[in-house]
């Protein structure tokens, strides 16, 4: 059961490092919303989706040795937390405190990428809100109200506040 452990820890702390890069990228992604520059947030997603390829079989193994470690035990995986582990450990103090630290590394980072990735949604709300502000306003100006313009024969033009041709290019 020693080396099902060690394999455990030693999968937490590769995804503890990938989920590290996870969060630098995340919070770059915080500048690239506030500049709003869409090519640059679109290569650090296809950046962010490489880290989270990378995380995928390391999740994969690491609910495998927590598998194996419920059976080896006679457990319930579901039961089989980092913080109950650490409390079947307390004969192997060693292993216990590498747990413990990897536990709260894991909580930190967590911890971290939640708050970075909340004001993220926040921010891309805002923007969305910002872009659907603005078709509202270009769909209103097309409805604007008719002047009182009059030709030299004193007939109304009706010519609208804001034409349509102001925003047409011309060639």
């Amino acid at each position: 059961m020693a080396g099902l452990i060690d394999e455990l820890m030693n999968t937490l702390e590769k995804e503890n490092e990938e989920y590290q890069v996870l969060l630098k990228l995340s919070q770059e992604k915080t500048g690239i919303i506030i500049r709003n520059d869409v090519n640059a947030l679109q290569k650090l997603v296809e950046q962010e989706q490489l880290v989270v390829d990378r995380i995928t079989p390391l999740e994969k193994k690491r609910v495998e040795y927590t598998k194996d470690i419920a059976t080896v035990i006679n457990r319930p995986e579901e039961s089989l937390t980092l913080t109950r582990l650490m409390e079947l450990m307390d004969s192997q103090p060693a292993v216990k405190k590498r747990l413990g630290e990897i536990h709260d590394k894991l909580h930190n980072t967590m911890a971290q990428m939640v708050k970075i990735n909340d004001m993220n949604q926040g921010l891309l709300k805002e923007a969305l809100e910002l872009v659907n502000f603005d078709i509202t306003l270009m769909n209103s100006m097309k409805q604007a109200p008719i002047t009182a313009n009059y030709d030299s024969r004193a007939a109304n033009t009706e010519e609208h506040i804001i034409s349509r041709a102001a925003f047409d290019t011309r060639q």
